[in-house]
């Protein structure tokens, strides 16, 4: 048997203190972000472990993605929605993808 850390919670909150950290958010930028994503209705993507071995693994391979930034824009495709991302890398993959990019504003 084989256990996952089922917490996205955790790895956004991570990702929005790394961001602070960097100087990409300022600290109050990063409270508000914390309050509204508190406030969104939250969906775990349950297909996401069994892809880690195929589907995932062959985006990272196409696309010069890491497997960790795959899932994010297989996700998007599967579900027609826009990724939203200040990586470069995944920026650079989900247009080369044909996904969507919802429009961020880099501080």
């Amino acid at each position: 048997m084989l256990w996952w850390r089922a917490a996205p919670s955790l790895e956004v909150a991570n990702a929005l203190l790394a961001a602070m950290r960097r100087g990409r958010l300022t600290p109050p930028q990063r409270k508000t972000a914390l309050a509204a994503l508190g406030d969104l209705a939250v969906r775990i993507d349950e297909a996401a472990p069994s892809l880690a071995w195929t589907t995932y693994s062959e985006i990272a391979d196409d696309l010069q993605l890491t497997v960790y930034d795959a899932p994010y824009l297989e996700l998007a495709l599967r579900k027609g929605m826009p990724l939203a991302t200040l990586d470069k890398a995944l920026r650079r993959a989900v247009v080369s993808a044909g996904a969507g990019l919802f429009a961020l504003e880099s501080p």
